[in-house]
């Protein structure tokens, strides 16, 4: 199970570093819980909402000059037969190398027979 996870969580990192958002909206599980590090909260109940947010979001990430992403999986943790908790570490970074963000998330990603899929996102710190 753990390098099914891994793999889906570079494929994850992937898709953010295309800014390929329709690939981006396949990889979640909805409706979906995203926590901010700020303490809002957004249930993403269907796909438009899904794009919209995470279109938003890759706007942002844009507008800073982001070119690379490194995604680097700090921990998995079975929480039953088809889900798991992925503690991950996010680094954005611009050419040439230059950190833009590094942050700490946790999602709850779970295998509902077409693949892994991620349900909840929350930011924490290390």
């Amino acid at each position: 199970m753990t390098n099914s996870v891994q793999e889906f969580m570079q494929s994850y990192r992937a898709a953010w570093e295309r800014r390929d958002l329709d690939e981006i909206v396949t990889m979640y599980g909805l409706p979906m819980l995203a926590l901010q590090a700020d303490g809002s909260r957004h249930c993403l109940h269907d796909e438009a909402e899904c794009r919209q947010f995470f279109g938003a979001a890759l706007d942002r990430y844009a507008a800073t000059g982001f070119e690379a992403a490194e995604l680097v999986v700090d921990d998995v943790i079975a929480a039953g037969r088809k889900v798991v908790l992925v503690a991950a570490t996010w680094t954005l970074k611009r050419e040439p190398g230059i950190v833009l963000m590094s942050a700490r998330f946790t999602y709850n990603v779970r295998d509902g027979g077409d693949g892994w899929k991620i349900y909840a996102s929350t930011p924490h710190e290390a």
